[in-house]
C-alpha cells in the first residue's frame, strides 16, 4: 500500500470540533442541542453549545456569541441548560472579524423550538 493512500481527503486535517459555516447546508438544516458546556478562557466566560445534526450522525460545537445568546433568551429558553433538547437553525451571514478587519462567514441562529 501506498503510504499516501493513508492520508485521505483535507477535511481530514482542517476539520475542527466547532461548527463552521461550511457545514451548514441552508437555513432548514436542523442541529439539536444536546450538552452546554462552560469555557473559561483568562478573564471571560464563554458557553459552547453541543450540538448533533439532524441525522444525529455528526456531533459539533458552537460557542455561543451575545447576538446569539439573546436570540435563544428572547426564544423564550431560560437558561443555558434549557437549551438542551431544543432544534436550532443558522443562517450563513457575512461579519467583519475584528481581528484581521476581513470580511468571513459567519453563523446567525434564526430559529430554535
Amino acid at each position: 500500500m501506498n503510504k499516501n493512500e493513508e492520508l485521505g481527503g483535507w477535511a481530514d486535517f482542517n476539520d475542527s470540533d466547532f461548527l463552521s459555516p461550511e457545514r451548514v447546508r441552508d437555513n432548514k438544516h436542523a442541529f439539536a442541542v444536546v450538552d452546554v458546556e462552560k469555557e473559561t478562557h483568562e478573564n471571560h466566560t464563554k458557553l459552547i453549545l453541543i450540538l448533533e445534526t439532524d441525522k444525529g450522525t455528526l456531533k459539533r460545537k458552537f460557542s455561543l456569541n451575545k447576538t446569539n445568546g439573546r436570540f435563544l433568551e428572547a426564544a423564550g429558553i431560560k437558561s443555558p441548560k434549557d437549551a438542551i433538547g431544543k432544534v436550532i437553525y443558522f443562517e450563513k451571514i457575512k461579519v467583519t472579524n475584528p481581528t484581521t478587519k476581513q470580511i468571513v462567514d459567519s453563523l446567525l441562529i434564526h430559529k430554535a423550538e
